[in-house]
């Protein structure tokens, strides 16, 4: 893949917005959106974990999409304070 217009990268990213995110934030960061030849798919997620069951659950099916890498920057409602 090479930059964010490769018809590999919009497949799996559609696919990844298709899970209901709720509150958190999805940022594609690394190599894909400097168009660099990449192997993969860089997202950061961000937002307070409100409900770690649901948290786990999309984690678990983003990381079932091809090509997706999950980092996550998260913080309990209770940092948040």
């Amino acid at each position: 893949m090479k930059g964010i217009d490769d018809p590999v990268a919009v497949k799996s990213i559609k696919k990844l917005l298709k899970l209901d995110w709720c509150h958190y934030n999805l940022y594609l960061v690394g190599g894909l959106i400097q168009g660099w030849e990449t192997k993969d798919i860089d997202v950061a997620v961000t937002g307070p974990i409100i409900n770690h069951d649901k948290f786990v659950e999309l984690i678990t099916e983003a990381s079932k999409i091809d090509l997706i890498d999950i980092s996550c920057l998260l913080y309990t409602s209770d940092a948040a304070d």
